[in-house]
């Protein structure tokens, strides 16, 4: 009952979201007559029987987390410290040193267990342009040979639910759902909860999502996009699906059709215009000299409102040579945000404080070298400042009354089946 009433619904729900995973199938005629049965007898010498010189077989491996090149070839076959050096010194074979947890890879060894070939599937982003890629090793006439090549993937809807005992990550992990979609789970939800802070024990997560899966490989594939997910924390709920608009693009928004909050807003300010961007090459407006400007300007009025673009903790407030006044704002262990020439902090703002997105931090003004008005921002990740449109989001558009009606059905089929899975496969973890 369960199971036709399952596969109904994963029909339903993968057609709705586009899968495309075709499986075959074989069936046997029920009127044909069974064969006879025979009885042969034939002498079998038990002497040992040499293994056959000739040949290769095929070894899989998943990469766990901290495997290094070298503990990975050791579990496929002997050491091979040609292969070893091969990948350090050429700039293809390299890409095998950025392994990524849960990616299988393939090997062929020959009968002596010497690897004479190697399969390595690169990361892949289902959202972006470039078609699945494998990196392949191969040893001809004692030379190592490197290349990247493009495969095929089958793509498959998997459906997870997992219930909180210590950790979002532990539980996760014991309901085998990759590493790279937990990390996914935060992207999507943004700021509405942190997930390393604020989760307790009972919380439930649903999940639906993709894997790309190599059809001539027993490994489980590589993890695409989330298309859905529900977190109940007590009487809180979060949920989320991905919905393909009318203008060919797609974005998160809650079940009910409405656009989720962003980790970062847009802008730090609501009303401006952008008078300098990002660039490595544009006239200084007080030195006149040329110079590179790492950060994107807006000009607004002395005492326009700025505003923190996502939650952190204040790392700096105080005076900064050129920049005048600043505050810089240190979101996790890699991203910081600085805001500079302020005309005025906000009042018992202080150091070490904890701000919220969208947070009045100060004003604008035309402190340090400022030829006039305006706001200096920039986006930090490890120190080094990247160009803040390449990091901070689009706003995600409203829907129209019908595609928000499509969402919603959409969203009651995925519902559905999320029911179906974990009523049939609750996961639960001590």
């Amino acid at each position: 009952m369960h199971t036709s009433h399952g596969k109904r619904l994963a029909s339903a729900l993968g057609a709705a979201l586009s899968v495309a995973t075709l499986t075959a199938f074989a069936v046997a005629p029920l009127t044909e007559e069974p064969p006879p049965h025979a009885r042969i007898i034939e002498p079998v010498s038990l002497s040992p029987q040499a293994l056959p010189t000739a040949g290769s077989f095929r070894r899989e491996i998943t990469i766990s987390r901290g495997e290094s090149v070298g503990s990975l070839l050791r579990k496929l076959g002997q050491q091979d410290m040609s292969l070893i050096d091969f990948v350090r010194r050429n700039g293809t074979a390299r890409k095998l040193l950025g392994l990524t947890p849960g990616t299988t890879v393939t090997a062929t060894l020959d009968q002596q267990n010497h690897i004479q070939s190697l399969s390595y599937p690169l990361p892949y982003d289902s959202q972006g342009s470039t078609p699945p890629q494998r990196l392949l090793l191969s040893l001809k006439n004692g030379k190592w040979s490197a290349e990247v090549v493009n495969h095929t993937l089958e793509r498959r809807l998997v459906t997870r639910s997992a219930r909180i005992t210590s950790t979002l990550f532990a539980a996760t992990d014991a309901a085998g759902i990759p590493s790279a979609i937990t990390a996914r789970i935060a992207e999507v939800f943004g700021s509405d909860i942190d997930f390393h802070r604020e989760v307790k024990k009972g919380d439930r997560l649903r999940l639906v999502y993709e894997m790309f899966v190599d059809p001539a490989s027993v490994g489980e594939g590589q993890p695409g996009r989330i298309l859905a997910i529900e977190y109940v924390s007590g009487k809180r709920r979060l949920d989320a699906l991905w919905f393909a608009r009318p203008d060919g693009e797609g974005d998160y928004y809650s079940f009910d059709g409405q656009a989720l909050k962003r980790r970062f807003l847009r802008s730090p300010l609501e009303y401006t215009r952008i008078s300098s961007g990002f660039t490595l090459g544009r006239r200084h407006p007080v030195f006149r000299d040329w110079r590179a400007h790492k950060g994107i300007d807006y000009a607004a009025p002395t005492g326009t409102k700025i505003r923190t673009v996502a939650d952190g903790k204040v790392e700096f407030i105080g005076q900064q040579r050129g920049y005048g006044n600043v505050i810089i704002v240190k979101h996790d262990d890699v991203q910081r945000t600085l805001y500079a020439h302020m005309s005025r902090f906000s009042p018992s703002l202080k150091l070490g404080d904890s701000v919220k997105q969208g947070q009045v931090i100060g004003e604008v003004g035309q402190t340090g070298w400022a030829s006039g008005p305006h706001l200096h921002f920039e986006f930090q990740v490890n120190g080094q400042q990247i160009d803040p449109n390449t990091m901070l989001p689009q706003p995600v558009p409203a829907l129209d009354t019908a595609s928000r009606e499509q969402l919603r059905a959409q969203a009651s089929r995925v519902i559905d089946l999320m029911r179906w899975q974990e009523a049939t496969n609750v996961a639960s973890f001590e």
